[in-house]
Formats: C-alpha cells, structure tokens, sequence
C-alpha cells in the first residue's frame, strides 16, 4: 500500500512535467519551421535542421537506452530535461544556422535520453490493469498542454505586428520555454525510484524477437518525418495561412485528440488492443491522402483533424503495449531500439519532405507517407493478431 501512494505521488509530478514540456513541443510543431522561414532560411534547409536533431536522437537512442536499464531511468530524465533547456537557452542568443543546428543537435540527445526512459519509468508506476490508462492520462494532460503551446504561437505574431521583429517575437518565448524545463528537472528531483536494475548478459532472445517485429513501425516513422513535422509549412506554402490561424485549429485538433486518448483505453478493451491501434491507423491514412486534394483551406482543415485525431488516439495504447509484453528489465533497452526503428527514418524524412516543398511539389510527399504507413499497419497486424496482454480476453 505504501508503494503504490508513491507511485501515485510519482505519477502526479510525471503528469504535472507533462504538462508543462507539452507547451514548448506544441508551440515549436507548429511555430519552430515558420520561424526558420521567417528569418530566412529555405525549406531544404528548415527541413536539414529537423533531420539532423532526429538523426542525433536515432543514434544516441540505443546506448542511453541500455545504460538507463544499467543504472536507473530516473537520472537520464533529469538529464533530459537539463539538455532541452540548454537547447532553449542557446536560441535566445541568435538565429544564426550553427546556433539552430546546435540547439537541435541537444535536443535530439534529449530525445534520445528520455526516449529510452520515459515509458519504462511509467511503466514501473503502474500494473498490467492499469498501464492503458495510465499512458492515456499521460498523454491526454500532455496533449491538452500541447494545444496550449499551439495557440502561443500566435504571441509572436501579435509581437512582430507590433513591430518588434520577428527574432525578439520569438526570442521570449524561448526564454518561458527554458524556464518550464527548470520546473521540470525540479517536479523529477522530488521522484523516487526502486529500480533494482537485474544483471544479464545482452538482451534476451525472446525480447529481440518482440523488438525485430516492431520494428515495422519504422516505416510509419519515415512517413512521418516527410510530412508531420512539416504540416505547419505546408498550410503556410499552400494556403498562406499566417501562423496565428494555423496555431489555433492546430491547437484545436491536438486538444481533441487529447480527449480522444482518455478514451483509448476503454476503446483497447472493448476491441482488442491490436484492433483498436490497427483500425484507428488505417482509417487515418484514408483521411490523409485526402488532405492534398482539399479545394479549400477549411476542407484541409477538417480533414487535418479527423486524421490527427485517429492516428494520435493509438500512441498510448500502442505504448502501454510495448511495455506490456517486454521484462521490466529490458524495457529501457527495448524502448530504444524500437525508437531508434522509429527514429532513423524519421531523421531523413523532414529533409525529403522539405527538397520536395523547394521544388513545388506540396502534394507528394502525403501519398508517399500513406503508401508507408499502410505496410506498417498491415504488418503490425499481421505479426501480433494473435498477441494478448493478461487484461484481454479472447
């Protein structure tokens, strides 16, 4: 009884960090690559500067992911955070292109840090009974912060029209975005952590085999690095949409995918866990080849909506899963070569995506990503249909 009110203590300071890193991730998915255009650079180069923080992730993502399981998982979250307001500390300084690429360099060690550790700490504070929703809460209270960080990006639109130009605009709220990472590292210190790590040599044969078939996912993460990360840029090229608009229905949609995730869970045990993640995707990426052929901004819009909506509802369901079916030992480890799977060919798609964008074409880069995420959808199910957690029943 004793350890599960720490581990309910605990979870509150994670939710609590949660919400406050979502408001600087939500703000630079939108505003980070309009703000790169703004002072100048093109979209080759916007698209470079994304590819290279997520490459950094990729390759630092297994080494941290092993020591974390070595050591604990608490202290590379720490150090997580420290390097994400670094990276925020160093933009106050200039735009300059070594400056940007260094902040996203540190970001992606960041990435790399509490991409290996973060679910497996979550993991730890929860049951097989309760993981669902406690990813789902997770990601419902980061999601709703991100939409809030979404709707900021219309600060330094208002700051510009007041003529203060565009990097003093941004450069306060990189400033705020330091000062939430130092909250962050404060909420983790107050963490406990029993992790005794258990000694083997390497990771063990049936984890690897678990591990190799997720790494289908990949797939899904070269799709998404081609145009995810790029939308913003998108309906900025295509529509000329001003950042302010494209900041609201963006925080619009992340808000409702937010709630969408409080219902992941209850939608996982009433079809299945595979199901659940298979359908959601697969009907997402019905609704994303349709985005490209919107007569209009608002059909875009919708559409842009209804398909964050569906593929975003999985990723805590998805997460809980993994975690599930892998030792509590080896979480770190498996974590982070499934997100290097994720990772790597995320890292080149923002590059692809943005050579496209130079050329004219906005369209392409959409139905290259729908044709990757349904070979990773239709292989995820066909590798793990038959796969049932301890809560599922036939």
């Amino acid at each position: 009884m004793i350890k599960n009110n720490q581990n309910q203590k605990d979870l509150k300071r994670i939710y609590a960090s949660s919400i406050l890193t979502g408001i600087p991730m939500g703000f630079n998915f939108v505003a980070f690559p309009i703000y790169l255009s703004l002072v100048g650079y093109n979209s080759f180069e916007i698209g470079l500067v994304i590819a290279v923080g997520t490459l950094v992730g990729a390759i630092f993502m297994i080494p941290f992911g092993v020591l974390s399981d070595k050591f604990g998982r608490l202290k590379f979250i720490i150090t997580a955070r420290v390097l994400s307001a670094v990276s925020f500390l160093i933009l106050i300084f200039s735009y300059n292109i070594v400056i940007v690429y260094a902040s996203n360099i540190i970001q992606g060690i960041a990435f790399a840090n509490i991409g290996s550790s973060f679910s497996a700490l979550m993991s730890e504070k929860s049951t097989v009974e309760n993981r669902n929703f406690v990813f789902s809460r997770n990601t419902f209270f980061s999601g709703v912060s991100m939409a809030g960080g979404m709707v900021l990006s219309n600060f330094p639109s208002y700051l510009i029209n007041l003529k203060f130009g565009v990097f003093p605009s941004f450069r306060y709220m990189f400033i705020l975005f330091f000062l939430i990472q130092i909250v962050s590292i404060i909420l983790f210190l107050g963490i406990s952590e029993d992790y005794v790590p258990i000694k083997r040599k390497g990771i063990s044969k049936e984890t690897m085999r678990t591990v190799w078939k997720l790494g289908v996912l990949g797939m899904i993460g070269l799709g998404a690095g081609i145009i995810v990360r790029l939308f913003s840029l998108w309906f900025y090229l295509k529509f000329g949409l001003n950042i302010g608009t494209i900041g609201n229905f963006f925080a619009i949609s992340q808000f409702l995918t937010a709630l969408a995730n409080l219902f992941s869970a209850r939608l996982a045990s009433l079809m299945g866990t595979i199901k659940s993640i298979v359908t959601t995707e697969a009907l997402s990426v019905v609704i994303l080849v349709l985005i490209p052929l919107s007569i209009s901004p608002s059909m875009a819009i919708v559409l842009y909506i209804t398909r964050s909506l569906l593929m975003n509802m999985s990723s805590p369901v998805m997460t809980a899963f993994t975690m599930s079916i892998i030792r509590k030992e080896e979480r770190a480890t498996a974590a982070s070569i499934i997100q290097l799977f994720d990772s790597a060919p995320r890292s080149f798609g923002p590059a692809i995506g943005g050579y496209f964008y130079s050329i004219g074409d906005l369209d392409l880069p959409f139905y290259i990503t729908a044709f990757l995420y349904s070979i990773s959808i239709t292989f995820f199910f066909i590798l793990f249909r038959k796969t049932r957690l301890q809560n599922e029943k036939d």
